[in-house]
């Protein structure tokens, strides 16, 4: 039985890889949908809608233009932490550097994802994903009709396959 059902199931996949390619292309992104025999839900299939996901890719364009913006929110950061207490920023300038907290830079990414456009900072959106999911009833329903169908007996003969 279970060689039936490994011939099964590899026989079936490039019809189910062709089913999701066929749903793929007409379903919108964000709708779901739910799949019935007869009256009973076999489960659902849904198409993910992904959000905008900002990356900053130049930090600093994202420090200039944030210094025209909002210049309250450029802070300093330590590059060589051993020469910069030793020297500070007195003796030293060079060795401060402007940067964003990482609260400041999440915000301006945020804003980037909402629409705003933001120098510096790059806006993708994902691939959607499809995902099927049987309900509990739904496999019940595909094992009884699996179980419906002819299956033959088979006798083990020695190397006729081979």
């Amino acid at each position: 039985m279970a060689v039936f059902e490994a011939a099964l199931m590899k026989a079936m996949k490039p019809q189910h890889d062709l089913s999701r390619d066929k749903i793929t292309d007409l379903m919108g992104r964000g709708e779901k949908l739910t799949g019935r025999w007869g009256k009973a839900s076999l489960g659902s299939v849904s198409f993910s809608d992904p959000k905008p996901k900002g990356t900053i890719t130049d930090r600093e364009m994202l420090l200039g233009h944030v210094a025209g913006e909002s210049p309250e929110q450029i802070g300093l950061k330590i590059t060589d932490v051993d020469a910069a207490i030793a020297v500070l920023e007195e003796h030293a300038p060079g060795l401060l550097a402007p940067a964003l907290s990482p609260q400041d830079e999440a915000q301006w990414v945020r804003r980037a994802e909402a629409g705003e456009p933001v120098p510096g900072v790059t806006v993708s959106t994902g691939e959607p994903r499809l995902s099927i999911r049987p309900t509990p009833g739904g496999v019940k329903i595909a094992a009884a009709v699996l179980g419906e169908l002819p299956v033959m007996q088979l006798a083990i003969e020695e190397a006729d396959d081979e």
